[in-house]
């Protein structure tokens, strides 16, 4: 796959995560939206705390995480020999899903004004926006392919 291919499917793979996670925070009543979060992490971070853009660059961070983490799909299917497909992609969904909770857990656990959030909740969430995501991710992935083996031929 190709640079370009991984930048689309993770922009892809972010923006279903991301919707989901909206979704599940009006459904539950709860602040379980990824990009928001990191800007607020940022923004108590920040000596400039009375800067309301500092919150934005939750935005581009999570964006570009995404395509980070399409860009290990890839190699994880190049090393393997493998083409994008439902098993792959949920097998990646369960090994993104465990790592990204264990990173926000530990994000949470070191800053030194975490915000308050129904913990356990907002982990299962996650783990399940990581499956949509590596599938989206997939999907995009054998979208692209099969444009250019069409074009190919």
């Amino acid at each position: 796959m190709k640079k370009k291919e991984a930048i689309y499917a993770g922009l892809t793979g972010t923006s279903v995560m991301t919707a989901f996670s909206y979704g599940m925070s009006v459904t539950m009543k709860e602040n379980y939206k990824e990009p928001k979060l990191l800007g607020l992490l940022m923004k108590r971070l920040s000596s400039q705390q009375q800067n309301k853009n500092i919150v934005l660059a939750g935005w581009p961070l999570h964006y570009a995480l995404g395509c980070v983490w399409s860009g290990i799909y890839t190699l994880l299917l190049d090393q393997f020999r493998m083409r994008p497909s439902f098993k792959p992609a949920l097998f990646f969904g369960l090994f993104s899903g465990t790592t990204g909770v264990l990173i926000w857990k530990e994000i949470f656990r070191l800053h030194p004004d975490p915000p308050s959030l129904p913990y356990k909740r907002f982990y299962v969430q996650l783990f399940a926006a990581h499956i949509l995501f590596a599938l989206a991710v997939s999907g995009t992935y054998a979208l692209l392919d099969n444009r250019s083996t069409q074009r190919g031929k």
